[in-house]
């Protein structure tokens, strides 16, 4: 019998993560003026989802920040750079398929502008920030608790479909981009699990968010124009709102789910 204790202290932290995320979701990076705000409270979120999580594992799970992967280690830094090359790999991948299916135009390069460097620079890092805070929140200590009680490859499916329906609480995302980031959950859930530690999927995560939201999406680096495509699909989602988005990071998660290279 699961005892009542540890499941409360479970949905109240998903909860908590829920309601945090939910808000840096509303932040946007692509007004200048909002670059101090956007920044207070990415760095504020950050804090608190270490924090929490920290002390979340010490008091219910037992368990060290070490053993949650939270803790850099010597290869952390190695860990953080694999997953950004990976996460930008995804990202160039989907963006090239759409557009040699004419599912984008690529018009003209737009970054040449005065003050285009510092954008990219802060946008970055605060990309990078954003998919920290989430990473934190959601692969660490709630996905190591639901992995100590159910199969671990229903835990890491479980989890990345929960992880694209909190999707729905920014209202930008289209159904397509809700499963596009749904597979992408299962697939930084199985990152996780696979390198016992969270700065692999930090940097598959934020690679992820600054090539299609800050140098494809804003507009501020290349001008681009949506075609009518089937790999598009329906709405305005973007890239994630794409059928090729959906192919890409399937194509990913089903990789990882049958191959441990632990």
């Amino acid at each position: 019998m699961i005892s009542i204790v540890p499941v409360v202290a479970w949905v109240t932290l998903a909860l908590f993560a829920f309601f945090v995320i939910a808000g840096a979701e509303r932040i946007t990076l692509w007004s200048h003026r909002k670059y101090t705000s956007a920044a207070v409270r990415y760095v504020f979120t950050f804090v608190v989802a270490y924090i929490t999580v920290s002390v979340y594992a010490k008091l219910v799970l037992n368990l060290s920040t070490e053993q949650i992967g939270l803790k850099p280690n010597a290869g952390s830094v190695m860990q953080f750079f694999l997953g950004t090359a990976v996460g930008t790999g995804l990202a160039v991948t989907v963006t090239l398929i759409m557009w040699f299916s004419g599912g984008i135009t690529i018009r003209r390069l737009v970054g040449g502008h005065r003050g285009a460097g510092r954008w990219l620079l802060i946008t970055s890092v605060l990309s990078f920030l954003q998919a920290a805070t989430e990473e934190i929140f959601l692969r660490t200590s709630l996905l190591k608790q639901l992995i100590l009680t159910m199969d671990q490859d229903m835990a890491c499916w479980l989890w990345g479909i929960t992880f694209g329906a909190i999707h729905l609480l920014n209202r930008r995302y289209t159904p397509l981009a809700v499963l596009s980031t749904a597979f992408a959950g299962v697939m930084l859930s199985y990152v996780f699990v696979r390198t016992g530690s969270v700065w692999t999927s930090i940097g598959i995560h934020g690679a992820w968010n600054f090539i299609v939201f800050q140098v494809v999406m804003s507009g501020r680096v290349i001008a681009v124009t949506y075609s009518p495509s089937i790999l598009r699909g329906r709405g305005h989602g973007g890239l994630e709102g794409s059928l090729a988005s959906v192919f890409v990071l399937a194509g990913a998660a089903l990789w990882i789910t049958f191959n441990d290279f632990s």
